[in-house]
């Protein structure tokens, strides 16, 4: 959610995020960064791991570390072709 709302910050659709946000909230089917998470990924930032990743995917990183999630995929919407990233090993 904290990519979503970053990249509708200046945009009209804003407080649709934010509603889907509270949805995903109250169904419980949103992932919430840990102390510890955002603690490695500001040190992960910090270090300039994943390629100078923003804070933002370094957060992303640190909860799908902690979830076991070792890959992402992400949908390009204007080719809807999918890629798939391999998430950096902490220390990287």
């Amino acid at each position: 959610m904290l990519e979503c709302g970053n990249a509708a910050a200046r945009r009209p659709y804003r407080s649709a995020v934010s509603r889907l946000r509270k949805q995903m909230e109250m169904s419980h089917r949103l992932l919430a960064a840990t102390v510890e998470d955002w603690q490695a990924a500001w040190l992960a930032y910090e270090r300039g791991e994943a390629d100078n990743a923003g804070i933002v995917d370094q957060v992303s990183f640190a909860v799908m570390r902690r979830l076991g999630i070792l890959r992402k995929q992400l949908r390009l919407s204007s080719s809807c072709s999918f890629l798939d990233l391999s998430l950096p090993p902490l220390g990287r």
